[in-house]
């Protein structure tokens, strides 16, 4: 993990460097600022490019972050134990029941 001021250093070079649609990086700043929860709600092209951009958002980020337990989603997932096979899409959605217990 990087610190709060090499990550706005990252940014900061990213930024300058960046050719390309603007809808992009803001996407990609925004996943790389919010964090690696992102990675369930955000789309495949959102975290490519952030990846391209800023290297494996894996080693950048924690896994968790004071923010994760916000996110419902977040929430079912690692109830369920299976937060990397959802992230793959290797694993089916849980039943529906199953969701309600979490909540």
């Amino acid at each position: 993990m990087i610190s709060e001021q090499e990550l706005a250093e990252k940014i900061e070079q990213v930024t300058k460097e960046f050719h390309g649609q603007l809808d992009d990086l803001t996407n990609a700043v925004g996943l790389i600022v919010v964090g690696r929860l992102m990675r369930l709600v955000a789309s495949r092209k959102a975290w490519a490019t952030a990846k391209h951009l800023f290297g494996d958002p894996k080693i950048l980020l924690p896994e968790i972050t004071e923010y994760s337990e916000k996110s419902l989603g977040y929430r079912i997932v690692m109830e369920s134990g299976r937060y990397w096979d959802y992230v793959k899409g290797a694993t089916s959605a849980m039943p529906l029941h199953e969701k309600r217990q979490i909540m």
